[in-house]
């Protein structure tokens, strides 16, 4: 017996301040998107040199669309990255 997975993409889901119509499955989804009440914008983090040693190392592999972090306990990052070229395999 088998199920069909869902139609819905993973990186439609996110938590936000605002009611998203989107289903939120607890088994699909990292155990951090349950942790985490609301990510934090990159613009709000004071230790900047954790991003910018971020940036520099991906940045010249990916376009970085955007960076949310959360805190407790340790820093958590979340990124959205658009590679720059196609790779090879």
């Amino acid at each position: 017996m088998h199920e069909e997975c869902p139609k819905v993409s993973l990186l439609e889901y996110e938590k936000s301040l605002t009611k998203k119509n989107f289903y939120f499955d607890n088994l699909r989804h990292c155990e951090l998107e349950n942790l985490i009440h609301v990510w934090k914008n990159e613009n709000s983090l004071t230790k900047q040199e954790k991003l910018n040693d971020f940036k520099k190392i991906f940045g010249t592999f990916f376009i970085i669309n955007d960076i949310s972090y959360d805190f407790s306990k340790f820093f958590i990052f979340k990124a959205k990255l658009t590679a720059n070229n196609l790779g090879k395999i």
